[in-house]
């Protein structure tokens, strides 16, 4: 069994985090995927109205990003992951 622990990081700050145990190493992206989406806050009022896509930042690149509909915060985001120790 493999322990995971994925997370979601806005401007380098934890918004989310979350354990896992697969029976094969790269099974962690599918067990995310099957799973229903966080409930995320927004780290500036609180409120839990808040999207997480994609947009265009850089000509052709795409970044993800962290959206609050209550108070306009926006901020690049990023999921990390790796083995739990």
């Amino acid at each position: 069994m493999y322990k995971w622990r994925a997370a979601i990081l806005v401007d380098g700050y934890l918004i989310w985090s979350r354990g896992s145990e697969t029976k094969e190493a790269q099974a962690l992206r599918d067990e995310l995927r099957n799973r229903p989406g966080p409930n995320l806050r927004c780290p500036d009022c609180m409120v839990d109205a808040v999207a997480v896509g994609q947009k265009s930042a850089d000509g052709a690149k795409v970044q993800r990003w962290f959206e609050c509909r209550n108070c306009g915060y926006e901020s690049p985001s990023e999921i990390v992951y790796g083995p739990e120790r």
